[in-house]
Parts: structure tokens; sequence; C-alpha cells
């Protein structure tokens, strides 16, 4: 309790030896050189010896009153001094009329300055500007240089003693803390080596302990694994029958119509909670989902060039509406000049929307505001509120999973408390950054800020691919990606861990690498032509390894199909009505097709507003059938997963030329239509132009061999826990 005090009576004391032997000095200073001044002074003018003496006299009295002083009362003694010097040095100036005592003024204020204060010495200065100018004597040149000087020398002293001022205070900090160091060092000296004996006398059970950490360790992390697993198959097992929920009652409360008879008004109400609350747990369910995924490690972001500025005004429009209709003013600010920058579009759209939805979520009145720039080769995004803020012990647990501000049975607010853990994760598989800042006060609100790399971090520079490796072990840390789907490149940008891919999209720019830096392999799909850039390395001989197989691009399979084939994601009637009027403004009949009865009935309900005549069929042979007998102008087909078997029917009705332009609608109620499916076939074809050496087939066959898991034997082998 008492160090602070103890420090500054310590600090005071060292000042006030400083300045007592600094007076010191410049008492005999001033005593010895008062008789050559006035000496050269009497010289000059010719003044009376009396006039001489009687000055020489004053200037030793004062300065042997402020050596008298100086023990007891220091103050006393500095302000005395300088006081007395001052008037001494007024009347040698009147008695000897010689310019020298104008300049020697400056000396007093120097003086002044540094055994003074500053308002002592400015005061000190202001009276010798005054008395200079007094009497007959005007600002003219003999007086405006001792003026000048007299103030330069008090501003000059004032910088450097400030400085020095501010040097002693670093050096006391830093002895201060070199002498607690050594204190605490010592008194933990004796305790450490007491530690030090009972650490070495239970260092092999800490042993013991840690090999049963990474034992369960292991059980944790196969817990989790299996977690994730289980929460995306309980996913999308419910996707299914939640989607039919949603379905339904969006056409109940959206195009009641189409069920012929009106519903009686008691209902509404109850339907239109049904829906709400359905679409609810449906983005709950998503969300889950979408987590599991991460955790399993099965998302991939898929980065492409866009305008920052229209992900957010999109997301920004989507969420106006909400914002607005809460009473709330909606500020939006993105500057005209953001750069093109490389992110997964629909990530960090449903990260700003996340962020959106919270802060009208928590704010009752006021304004919400996003805005947007760049600082530090990065792009940022902020979404500020003035709602209830965020207690300052909750703000780093707030992106945790299922973590609610308001923990109560009775919250006032709602959420599943997991989009703020989905924008976390979304921002930092891009390589970015969140972070939240409030004062917890109602009203003041909070501000979610994140950040994102302008460049696309998980590419190699260019540059250094123009650049000659001066190591041969470098090459091996590198392999070319050919392919023209962005999906396929971020996957091996995102998961390949011991090499780092080289992702291109043209053969003439792989040409270019192999012949520059001379990866490790090239990697390309074994569906698509790549004849010239094989024949023209076959033709320099080299020696690059060619690793053809199968990618799991959903986007090339559907281009494959066809180009009237249409994928969406998002099951609702808006959705599928507005797909069928772009692709086929003049349709007249649909084909739905699907194997759960009721997907059937609900996409019949959802296009029964429109003048359709609806045609169902309940098996791909089914379909087949009415497609040859009734030649629907649309089909919209319901698959149970979107992999190659979900595609089959797609496939058999593109063979027929008579229906290879008939618009085709793919959807999945029961889970995702992602841009990565798995791949149609399961070949992976290894080649090289120069042939295997012997130890390098070995290694081949043992690295294949690492990449697949026994059939016959579990995962992992039980992990004894004790």
């Amino acid at each position: 309790m008492s160090t602070q005090p103890d420090q500054a009576a310590d600090r005071r004391q060292t000042f006030v030896e400083l300045q007592r032997s600094t007076f010191d000095l410049f008492i005999v200073l001033i005593s010895l050189s008062s008789a050559a001044l006035i000496w050269l002074a009497n010289i000059r003018e010719r003044s009376s010896p009396a006039e001489v003496v009687i000055v020489w006299l004053l200037v030793e009295a004062v300065c042997a009153i402020g050596w008298l002083l100086r023990k007891k009362q220091l103050q006393t003694a500095i302000y005395t001094a300088m006081i007395g010097l001052w008037l001494c040095n007024a009347l040698a100036a009147t008695a000897f009329h010689l310019p020298l005592f104008l300049y020697l003024f400056a000396l007093v204020t120097l003086a002044a300055s540094v055994l003074t204060g500053r308002v002592a010495s400015i005061l000190f200065s202001a009276a010798s500007t005054a008395f200079i100018l007094s009497g007959e004597r005007t600002l003219d040149m003999l007086t405006l240089p001792p003026i000048l000087m007299i103030w330069f020398t008090l501003f000059t002293s004032f910088i450097a003693f400030r400085s020095l001022s501010q040097s002693l205070d670093m050096a006391w900090s830093y002895q201060r803390y070199a002498i607690g160091q050594m204190s605490e060092a010592r008194e933990h000296r004796a305790r450490l080596m007491q530690l030090t004996k009972t650490l070495s006398e239970v260092r092999q059970d800490l042993e013991r302990a840690n090999a049963q950490l990474v034992y369960a360790q292991r059980a944790a992390e196969e817990t989790r694994r299996l977690k994730a697993q289980f929460a995306a198959n309980v996913s999308h097992e419910l996707r299914t029958p939640i989607n039919l929920i949603v379905g339904f009652s969006e056409t109940i409360v959206v195009s009641p119509e189409s069920y012929g008879v009106p519903m009686p008004p008691v209902y509404w109400s109850d339907m239109n909670t049904i829906y709400r609350s359905a679409r609810h747990l449906q983005s709950l369910i998503n969300d889950v989902l979408d987590v599991s995924q991460i955790e399993a490690g099965k998302m991939a972001v898929i980065k492409e060039e866009v305008s920052p500025a229209q992900v957010i005004s999109e997301a920004a429009n989507l969420q106006r509406e909400y914002i607005e209709s809460r009473g709330l003013t909606f500020n939006l600010s993105i500057p005209d000049d953001l750069p093109l920058t490389y992110l997964d579009r629909t990530r960090i759209r449903q990260v700003i929307l996340n962020l959106l939805s919270n802060a009208a979520r928590f704010t009752d009145n006021g304004t919400i505001t996003l805005l947007a720039g760049v600082k530090d080769a990065a792009l940022w995004v902020a979404v500020s509120d003035t709602g209830i803020g965020i207690p300052s012990e909750d703000l780093q647990t707030i992106f945790e999973e299922f973590h609610q501000v308001e923990g109560s049975l009775s919250r006032r607010w709602g959420g599943s408390g997991l989009g703020l853990t989905l924008s976390k994760q979304f921002v930092e598989l891009h390589g970015g950054h969140i972070w939240a800042e409030s004062a917890g006060i109602p009203g003041k609100g909070t501000i979610f800020t994140f950040t994102l790399p302008l460049l696309d971090q998980t590419n190699v520079p260019r540059s250094s691919w123009d650049e000659p490796f001066r190591s041969p072990d470098d090459s091996t840390r590198y392999f070319v990606v050919l392919d023209k789907d962005p999906a396929i490149r971020q996957l091996f940008e995102r998961y390949s861990v011991k090499h780092r891919p080289i992702s291109i999209a043209d053969d003439t720019e792989a040409l270019r690498l192999i012949q520059t830096i001379r990866p490790a392999a090239l990697i390309f799909d074994d569906q698509i032509d790549h004849a010239a850039l094989l024949n023209d390395l076959q033709a320099c001989d080299d020696p690059t390894p060619l690793i053809a197989c199968a990618m799991p691009s959903g986007r090339r399979r559907a281009e494959l199909i066809n180009s009237t084939t249409h994928f969406i994601r998002l099951v609702t009637g808006d959705a599928l009505r507005s797909t069928i009027e772009t692709l086929s403004p003049a349709a007249r009949t649909v084909l739905v097709i699907a194997e759960d009865r009721d997907v059937v009935r609900m996409f019949t309900r959802m296009l029964q507003v429109l003048p359709y005549k609806i045609l169902k069929a309940y098996s791909d042979e089914e379909g087949l059938a009415l497609i040859h007998e009734r030649h629907p102008d649309v089909i919209v087909l319901d698959v149970l997963r979107p992999d190659a078997d979900g595609m089959t029917l797609v496939r058999r009705v593109r063979a027929n030329p008579q229906f290879a332009n008939t618009p085709i609608i793919v959807s999945s109620t029961s889970g995702d239509l992602d841009e990565l499916t798995p791949a149609p076939h399961g070949k992976i074809e290894i080649s090289k132009v120069s042939g295997f050496q012997p130890v390098e087939l070995v290694r081949c066959i043992e690295a294949l061999v690492d990449a697949f898991r026994p059939a016959s034997v579990p995962a992992r082998p039980e992990i004894p826990i004790g």
C-alpha cells in the first residue's frame, strides 16, 4: 500500500539533491565571474570605482545569502539569489549603460528555468523584457536582440529540460523496476528450489499422467468427430420433414387460393405461428449442420473474385425490410472504390446477415449502421447498433456454440446461439478475424467487426512462380492443380497439409509452370481433354508425374448433363415458381418426380396457384414413362442425395435428343445440393514419361495405402483410459 508514496518521496528527494548541487555550482560561477564582468564594464564606460565596488559587493552579498540559506531553506535561497541577481544586473545595466548587461538577462532566465518552475522563469523573462523597454529605450536593433535571446533561451530550456525530465523519469522507473524484479527473484528463489525438488519427486507421476492425457485427447478427438458426424446425419434426417412443414405452411399462408377452399379465419394466427416456428427450426437445423460440417472438416469455402460492395449491398437489402419493420433506422455506408477480392459470396453474405439480424433483435429503438472500408491490406466490415449492449464478461464467450447473453429460460430475445459461432468460423475459413466491442450499457449498443484479407492467401504469389527454385528440395513442396472449377481449386488449397498446391485454370499456364518451377506433380480431371498439354510434355520428355482422376465437381457434372439443368438449394414456392417462369415462360405442363409422396403433394400445392397442368410420378421409371407419353414442358425432380445415383434420371432424359432441351429443376428436400459432390468413379491414373524408379514406385504405393482406410479393421483402435 505504501510503495507508491515511498517511490514519490524518493523521487522528490533525488530532485532536491540535483537542484541543490546545481545551485551550488551556479552560485560559485556567479561569484567568481561577477568581478570580471564589472571590471570589463568599468574599462568600457570609465565609471567611478565606487559604482563598480558597490555593484560587485551587492552581487557577492546575494551569492553569500543564497549560499548560507541553501542548507535549510533551498527554495528560499534560490528565489533570493534569482531576484537579487536580476536586480544587480538591472542596476549594472543602468549604471554602466553597457549592452552586455542586457544580454545577461538571458542568463538569469536560463538559471530560473533550471532552478525554479515554468511560471517563475516566464515572470523573470517578462520582467527583463519590460526593463529593457523601460525608460527611453524602444524596440530597435539595440534592444531587439537581447529580448529575442531572452525568450529563445526560455523556450529552448523548456524543451531541453522537458526531455531531461522524461529521461530521468524513465531511468527512475527502470531502476525501480529492476529493484522490484530483484526483490521478487530473491523472494521466489527459495520457493523455486523447493518446487524443483517437488517436481523432481513427482516426475514419474507426471509422465504417466501425460501418457493418459494423450490417450484422453485422442478419445476426445474421436468423440468430437463422432458427435459432428452424428449431428450431420440427424440434421439430414430432419431436413425432409421440416422442409415439408415449411413448404406446406408457406403455401397455406402465402398462396391459400391453391387449396380452392378458404381456410377458416380462426386458423390464420395459429398457421402463421406454425410457419414462423418451422422457418426458425429450419434455420436452426441448417446452422447445426453447418457447424457439424466445419467440425468434421467437410466444409470448404468456395472463393471467387467478386466485388465485396455487391455482397454487402445484397445482405443489407435482404435485412432492410426486417430492420425498418421494427421501427429502427438503417444506415449503410460503403465506399465506391472497394477493391475486388477473393471470398465465398454465400458465406460472407451469411455472416453479414447474422450480424444484422442480431443487431435488430437486440435493439428496441435507435439506429443500426453497416460500414465497410479497407485498412492495412484488409477489408473490414462493421455492424453497430444502439441496443442493449453486451456485458464485458461475455465479450470473450459470445462466439461459443449455443452461448446466449441472456441465459435464463424466460429469455426475451430468441436465437439458437449458433449465428455468431458460424460467423466466426466462416470468417476464419477466409483467413480473417472477427471481434465485438461493447460497453455493456443499454443505448450504447455493440459494434461487431470482421476483417478479410484482400489477397487470396491460399495461393502462391505469381512473382514466386517466375523465380527458379534454388534448392531441389523446395520443388517437392509444390504441385499444380489444373481445373477451371474454382470449387476444385479451393478444395486443394483448403485441405492440402503436407504440400503446397498451385491452382490454375489454363493449359498454357500449366505448361509454363511445369517448365519454370518443376513441381512434384500435375493433377487434372480425366474427364477433361488436355491432349495438347500432354503432347507438349511428352515432346519435351518432361519427367513431371501426371495424376489424372475424376474431380468431385458438381458444377461440371451439371454442365456435362445439359445447360438447361437448374439446381435450387432452398425449396420454397416463390423459388420454384420463379425458376419455372425463368426457364420456360410458356410452360403449361409440369412433371413432378419424387419418391416421397408428401414431397410430390407439396410441390403440387406450390404450383397450383399458376395455370399449370401438373403430372405426378413417384419413381424414375414412372417419371420416364410420363415424359415419353405426355412430353412435359418442365420437369421438377427431387433427389434423395445430390450424388451420381441421384442424377441417373437426368442423364437418361438427356440421352434422348427429343428431350435434350427440356428444362429440369433439381432439388433435394433431404440435403444441400453442393458444388462439391462425390466423384462419378473411383479411378486414379498416375503416369510419368521417364518411368518410375523402383524406390519411387514403392513410395508411391505406400502413400496411396496410407490414404485409404482398411475396410476390415476399425478406423481407430480402442484407447485404454486409466
